[in-house]
Order: structure tokens, then C-alpha cells, then sequence
């Protein structure tokens, strides 16, 4: 019973999750922030920032290749296949489903703790790397700056927030008051807990948030259940 349950909601959650991309996406160009506002969210992933590669995996691909240029590859699997599972492993045994970079890499075997260590040095510089600023975001990013507005970035992610604002800033984005990211703070965008920390920060004056990304649920339904205005972004 418990399973058919489970297996409702995940289905109905996908329903919605159709129909509101299908009827409320909107480009940046279609998005007006009323007067009221005072503060601006943004997802970054997808959203603020895109990365050069098709699949957010791909850079895994990159990882390997850069980490065979001084040691020699000696797992039998790629390192796309085992940072792939350890993401799996790590978010199953966390008990809010978050985890840091750190918490993915305990979970990859036969490789030592040193080896470790330069896989996780080399896919933060990865990530780096291949970060850009989607030119549409540019746009409205450089008009809410004109405005009397508060700019934070609200983003689902493993990756540090030390790491993230060196993101943000080498693709050109540098002035924010606050970067929010999930494993930080160990709570999501998806389960809206992560909103609660945005709300407290700033008051608690739902009204006067907005928010906005590309996913249905994290960024659009899931801020709207709490009172924060969203915006579902469309790209182009």
C-alpha cells in the first residue's frame, strides 16, 4: 500500500510538473517584476549559468581526461560510471538527500584518499572551466541591477559555496547580496526548505520575493506553495 502511494504521488507530481511547463514557461523577456519587489531569486544552474558541455556528466568525461595527463587510470570502470553510483550512494545514506562534494568521493572505492583529493581539485577547476553566463539571463541580469533590488542565487547543488561564487564571478555575474546552495544548508529548493532560509534572511515578506529557474517544481510550484512569486524560465 505504501508503494502504490508513493507511486501516486510520484505520478501526479510528474503530471503537474507537464502542465506546468507547458503553460507557464515564460522567456526572461516576458517576465515582469512588479514594484512591490524587493528582492530577487535566481536558480543558477540551466538558469544564471549554463556550462559548455551537453550533459551536466559530460563533465566527468573531462575529469578523467585531465586526471590522465599526470596519473595513469587504473579503475576498471570510467569515472563518469563510479562518480555517477557515488552520487547515488551518498545522497541515500544522507539523511536530507544533500550532499557536498566530499560526502560523493567517500563513497568511491579503490581509489586512496590522495587520489581522492586531486579528482575533487580537478572537477571544482572542471566546473570552472566550462561555466558561462547564458546571454539571455545577461540581459535581464544587467536591468535588475539599474533597479532598486536585492539579487540572491538560490541553487540545488553539491558544489561549495566558495566554489559557486568563483563560478558566478568568473562568468561575469559579481554583484549579489547572497548565494544560497543546498548542501550548504542541507536543504532543498525541492522540498522547499531551502526557501526558508531566503525567508528568514530577508524578513519573511513572501509578497516581496520573486523567484526564478527552470525547473517546474523546485522553481516554480514549490516557491508559489510558500508565497513567493515565480517565474518558470523557457529558453529560447
Amino acid at each position: 500500500m505504501p508503494l502504490l502511494r508513493m507511486s501516486a504521488r510520484t505520478c501526479a507530481k510528474s503530471v503537474i510538473k507537464k502542465i506546468v511547463v507547458l503553460f507557464c514557461g515564460k522567456k526572461f523577456s516576458e517576465m515582469k517584476i512588479g514594484p512591490e519587489k524587493v528582492l530577487v531569486s535566481f536558480d543558477i544552474y540551466d538558469t544564471a549559468v549554463r556550462r559548455t558541455v551537453e550533459k551536466p556528466e559530460d563533465v566527468f568525461d573531462l575529469v578523467q581526461e585531465k586526471y590522465c595527463i599526470d596519473n595513469e587510470w587504473r579503475l576498471s570502470q570510467t569515472f563518469r560510471e563510479i562518480r555517477s553510483v557515488a552520487e547515488k550512494k551518498a545522497r541515500r545514506f544522507s539523511a536530507t538527500g544533500e550532499v557536498k562534494l566530499q560526502d560523493i568521493y567517500y563513497f568511491i572505492d579503490n581509489l586512496n584518499e590522495d587520489e581522492k583529493n586531486v579528482l575533487i581539485e580537478i572537477e571544482t577547476d572542471v566546473e570552472k572551466q566550462v561555466a558561462y553566463i547564458n546571454p539571455e539571463f545577461k540581459t535581464i541580469y544587467e536591468r535588475l541591477l539599474t533597479q532598486d533590488l536585492e539579487i540572491v542565487f538560490t541553487s540545488d547543488m553539491y558544489l561549495a559555496e566558495k566554489t559557486i561564487i568563483e563560478i558566478l564571478k568568473k562568468t561575469g555575474i559579481t554583484e549579489f547580496k547572497k548565494v544560497y546552495v543546498s548542501c550548504e544548508y542541507n536543504a532543498s529548493k525541492k522540498n522547499g526548505k531551502l526557501f526558508n532560509h531566503v525567508l528568514n534572511d530577508f524578513g519573511g515578506h513572501e509578497r516581496n520575493i520573486v523567484h526564478i529557474g527552470d525547473n517546474a517544481w523546485g522553481d516554480f510550484v514549490i516557491p508559489l506553495s510558500k508565497g513567493i512569486s515565480s517565474f518558470l524560465y523557457r529558453a529560447i
